[in-house]
């Protein structure tokens, strides 16, 4: 039997075969449990932090464009710091700091990838800083279009079921450095969103958000370099395109505590221009995002023997994503993923993934032969949080 089929046979059984608390989000970048916190006046302080282990094993073409198509190890640590200010008023931080070990280049990063002020009103938030943002919390396959922070503000508004979040700011470009493709993004784009979170019962939630990148000075930059430029008019429709708005839906279905299916679809506003198809190998599907995963439990901090496992195919087109959530599926690549997770104690957990897919797009000249290249990826991380 090859080792692909025993990959997928041995997922689905740990997949089948475990126990854990309910189905939630999975498999992807963000840390998000360390969000929610309880200060009050009799707890003014609240510290998490998590250092992590983890090995980037990625099998690309040769051709692949560097730094992205190699190996990578990492070391990473985590620190929320949390400060209740007064009544309903709070102080959020994360300070973030890595160490990138790969063939081609060594890179290290220390910095405060979230600081921000928190005030409810009653039942609205608001939330002024350095924030997280992220599309689609409340659903299994949510990051499809965006993880990451900006500089700006924003509300949160329970209606009905409903909860409405208006996002506004400046992206911080630095947090894109690590897809493993060229982005759309230039430093400083305006970044605006609007997004609707909804659990209508036990068994069903929907999120639905429209998200807007603006660049005036340089427009979109995608692609970059001279092996991806397809000259003339450019990449984009109008050449000197300033806006990419992407629209998004999803749906999740829980059939008990444990098992849940989820899907979100997305798409963008910017087109690609027909040279670009012909002189850059560019396929017309990268403005379409998607993710369609069958989740397993839910990871749970210190919880000694949490199990949670995923099985999902994702596509994230390069104008129909931003900065997806996903350690398996890179940015404009698209095929199967399987995950699990396991806590080995209290605080201590093993993560693993395996990515089967390709490129959407075919890599450009001088590449005659790299038509939308196979990619295998495996990733591996021991996790302390504490």
């Amino acid at each position: 039997m090859s080792f692909k089929k025993s990959a997928l046979i041995g997922a689905a059984l740990l997949i089948l075969n475990s126990s854990a608390d309910a189905a939630a989000v999975a498999g992807q970048d963000d840390w998000q449990d360390l969000q929610e916190t309880n200060l009050s006046e009799e707890n003014p302080v609240e510290v998490h932090g998590k250092i992590k282990f983890a090995r980037n094993i990625l099998h690309a073409p040769q051709n692949y464009p560097a730094p992205f198509g190699e190996t990578k190890n990492s070391a990473e640590i985590y620190l929320n710091a949390n400060f209740f200010l007064a009544r309903d008023f709070y102080l959020k931080s994360r300070l973030q700091g890595e160490r990138i070990w790969a063939k081609s280049s060594t890179d290290s990063k220390l910095k405060f990838k979230q600081l921000y002020l928190e005030k409810n009103f009653g039942v609205v938030q608001v939330r002024g800083g350095k924030i997280p943002v992220f599309d689609a919390l409340n659903l299994t396959s949510g990051g499809v279009v965006i993880d990451s922070e900006i500089i700006g503000g924003q509300i949160k508004i329970p209606v009905g079921t409903w909860k409405i979040l208006a996002t506004g700011g400046v992206i911080d470009n630095d947090d894109y450095s690590l897809t493993r493709t060229t982005t759309i993004f230039d430093t400083d784009s305006k970044f605006f969103a609007l997004q609707a979170n909804g659990d209508f019962n036990k068994n069903i939630s929907a999120a639905v958000g429209v998200f807007n990148i603006h660049n005036n000075a340089n427009g979109l930059t995608l692609p970059s370099g001279a092996a991806y430029s397809p000259g003339g008019k450019g990449f984009f429709e109008s050449g000197t395109e300033k806006n990419n708005t992407v629209f998004s839906a999803g749906l999740d279905y829980k059939f008990s505590e444990k098992f849940a299916l989820g899907g979100i679809y997305s798409v963008g506003s910017a087109k690609i221009t027909q040279q670009a198809q012909n002189n850059a190998r560019e396929n017309p599907s990268e403005d379409n995002g998607f993710s369609i995963q069958f989740t397993y439990g839910q990871p749970q901090i210190k919880k000694k023997n949490n199990f949670s496992a995923w099985l999902a195919y994702r596509k994230l087109g390069r104008t129909g994503t931003y900065n997806p959530a996903f350690k398996g599926v890179g940015f404009g690549e698209q095929g199967l993923e399987i995950g699990a997770r396991y806590n080995v104690f209290e605080n201590v957990s093993l993560e693993t993934i395996y990515f089967n897919g390709k490129k959407i797009s075919k890599l450009a000249p001088p590449a005659p032969d790299a038509d939308k290249p196979k990619i295998h990826k495996f990733y591996f991380s021991v996790n302390y949080e504490f």
